[in-house]
């Protein structure tokens, strides 16, 4: 999960103005675990300003 979500920042993000999220709202059946990964990965890969 946290690869996918890092890959998907180095794509979307160059350029500024990305916003990460879910889609408009997380399934019932999200495993809470890549939920938390998925915010986790955002939390260290997402910032602007910092190296991917």
């Amino acid at each position: 999960m946290i690869d996918v979500c890092r890959q998907t920042l180095e794509t979307m993000m160059p350029g500024s103005g990305y916003c990460f999220a879910p889609t408009h709202q997380l399934q019932d059946n999200s495993p809470t675990q890549n939920v938390v990964a998925m915010y986790d990965a955002v939390h260290r890969y997402g910032l602007y300003g910092e190296s991917l």
